[in-house]
Protein backbone atom coordinates (compact mmCIF):
# COMPACT_ATOMS: atom_id res chain seq x y z
CA UNK A 1 0.00 0.00 0.00
CA UNK A 2 1.48 3.40 -0.46
CA UNK A 3 0.58 6.37 1.26
CA UNK A 4 1.43 9.74 -0.03
CA UNK A 5 2.45 11.76 3.33
CA UNK A 6 5.52 12.49 5.08
CA UNK A 7 6.02 11.92 8.58
CA UNK A 8 8.05 14.64 10.91
CA UNK A 9 9.25 13.72 14.52
CA UNK A 10 11.61 15.16 16.46
CA UNK A 11 14.25 13.09 18.63
CA UNK A 12 15.46 13.47 22.05
CA UNK A 13 18.16 15.41 21.14
CA UNK A 14 15.92 17.79 19.15
CA UNK A 15 17.03 16.49 15.36
CA UNK A 16 14.36 16.81 12.89
CA UNK A 17 14.31 13.47 10.79
CA UNK A 18 12.08 13.36 7.93
CA UNK A 19 10.66 9.92 6.43
CA UNK A 20 9.12 8.95 3.52
CA UNK A 21 7.05 5.96 4.16
CA UNK A 22 5.96 3.67 1.50
CA UNK A 23 4.73 0.48 2.92
CA UNK A 24 4.29 -1.05 6.42
CA UNK A 25 4.40 -4.22 7.74
CA UNK A 26 2.80 -3.66 11.12
CA UNK A 27 -0.36 -5.46 11.86
CA UNK A 28 -3.12 -3.35 11.99
CA UNK A 29 -4.49 -3.21 16.01
CA UNK A 30 -8.41 -1.59 15.48
CA UNK A 31 -9.66 1.55 13.95
CA UNK A 32 -10.42 3.82 17.04
CA UNK A 33 -12.47 7.17 16.35
CA UNK A 34 -10.73 10.50 18.03
CA UNK A 35 -12.59 11.84 20.88
CA UNK A 36 -12.12 15.64 19.98
CA UNK A 37 -9.97 17.44 17.31
CA UNK A 38 -9.91 21.51 17.60
CA UNK A 39 -8.26 23.69 14.71
CA UNK A 40 -5.37 25.56 16.85
CA UNK A 41 -4.29 28.00 13.66
CA UNK A 42 -4.08 28.74 10.29
CA UNK A 43 -2.10 30.45 7.79
CA UNK A 44 -1.22 30.94 3.98
CA UNK A 45 1.26 29.67 2.24
CA UNK A 46 2.54 29.45 -1.13
CA UNK A 47 0.86 26.79 -3.25
CA UNK A 48 -2.39 26.27 -0.01
CA UNK A 49 -3.41 26.63 3.29
CA UNK A 50 -1.71 25.12 6.36
CA UNK A 51 -3.82 24.50 9.28
CA UNK A 52 -3.00 23.23 12.59
CA UNK A 53 -5.26 20.98 14.43
CA UNK A 54 -4.91 18.99 17.57
CA UNK A 55 -6.96 15.95 19.19
CA UNK A 56 -6.63 13.72 22.30
CA UNK A 57 -6.48 10.20 21.16
CA UNK A 58 -6.73 7.25 23.94
CA UNK A 59 -4.97 4.16 22.31
CA UNK A 60 -5.32 1.06 23.42
CA UNK A 61 -2.22 -1.60 24.72
CA UNK A 62 -0.46 -2.01 21.25
CA UNK A 63 1.48 -4.91 20.58
CA UNK A 64 5.03 -5.01 19.54
CA UNK A 65 5.61 -4.18 15.81
CA UNK A 66 1.38 -3.12 15.24
CA UNK A 67 -0.02 -0.17 15.19
CA UNK A 68 -3.63 1.40 16.00
CA UNK A 69 -5.62 3.63 13.86
CA UNK A 70 -7.35 6.76 14.47
CA UNK A 71 -9.45 8.74 12.60
CA UNK A 72 -10.01 12.41 12.69
CA UNK A 73 -12.48 14.33 10.62
CA UNK A 74 -11.28 17.78 9.41
CA UNK A 75 -13.40 18.71 6.72
CA UNK A 76 -11.77 20.38 3.54
CA UNK A 77 -8.77 18.22 3.43
CA UNK A 78 -8.32 16.22 0.18
CA UNK A 79 -5.97 12.88 -0.91
CA UNK A 80 -3.20 14.24 -1.79
CA UNK A 81 -2.93 17.13 0.86
CA UNK A 82 0.44 16.34 2.50
CA UNK A 83 0.32 16.03 6.13
CA UNK A 84 2.44 16.05 9.50
CA UNK A 85 1.61 14.30 13.02
CA UNK A 86 3.39 14.71 15.92
CA UNK A 87 2.41 13.44 19.49
CA UNK A 88 2.44 15.75 22.46
CA UNK A 89 4.41 13.18 24.85
CA UNK A 90 7.76 11.88 22.37
CA UNK A 91 8.22 9.36 25.47
CA UNK A 92 5.42 6.85 25.06
CA UNK A 93 7.17 5.30 22.31
CA UNK A 94 4.86 5.10 19.38
CA UNK A 95 5.56 6.26 16.54
CA UNK A 96 2.61 8.43 14.49
CA UNK A 97 2.35 8.24 10.67
CA UNK A 98 -0.76 10.53 9.24
CA UNK A 99 -2.71 9.93 5.83
CA UNK A 100 -5.62 11.59 4.04
CA UNK A 101 -7.10 8.30 2.43
CA UNK A 102 -10.36 10.41 1.95
CA UNK A 103 -12.21 13.36 1.60
CA UNK A 104 -12.35 15.07 5.13
CA UNK A 105 -10.72 12.35 7.22
CA UNK A 106 -7.06 11.98 8.22
CA UNK A 107 -6.21 8.45 9.48
CA UNK A 108 -3.54 8.54 12.06
CA UNK A 109 -1.16 5.58 12.65
CA UNK A 110 0.03 5.37 15.87
CA UNK A 111 3.40 2.23 15.26
CA UNK A 112 4.89 0.47 18.24
CA UNK A 113 8.62 0.19 16.55
CA UNK A 114 9.91 0.16 20.48
CA UNK A 115 11.28 -3.53 20.43
CA UNK A 116 10.47 -6.87 19.00
CA UNK A 117 8.57 -7.94 22.28
CA UNK A 118 7.22 -4.98 23.98
CA UNK A 119 3.34 -3.68 24.16
CA UNK A 120 3.04 0.13 24.86
CA UNK A 121 -0.12 0.53 26.66
CA UNK A 122 -0.41 4.64 26.29
CA UNK A 123 -2.37 6.79 28.48
CA UNK A 124 -4.73 9.43 27.09
CA UNK A 125 -2.50 11.64 24.58
CA UNK A 126 -2.68 14.54 22.56
CA UNK A 127 -1.67 14.83 18.90
CA UNK A 128 -1.42 17.35 16.79
CA UNK A 129 -2.36 16.98 12.60
CA UNK A 130 -0.46 19.74 10.71
CA UNK A 131 -1.79 20.26 7.01
CA UNK A 132 -1.05 21.64 3.78
CA UNK A 133 -4.52 22.55 2.20
CA UNK A 134 -3.17 22.82 -1.17
CA UNK A 135 -4.67 24.93 -3.71
CA UNK A 136 -2.40 24.02 -6.96
CA UNK A 137 -4.27 20.43 -7.31
CA UNK A 138 -7.79 19.30 -8.98
CA UNK A 139 -10.40 17.11 -6.49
Amino acid sequence: MRINTMLMFAALASVVNWIFPSEYGFALVGLVTATSVTKLAEWNVSGGLMQLWTGLVDPGSIAARAEETELFQIEGVRPGDPVWITCEDPDVMLVPVGAIGSTDSVTVYLQNNYDLTTAVDAATMRVNIQILRRTNISS
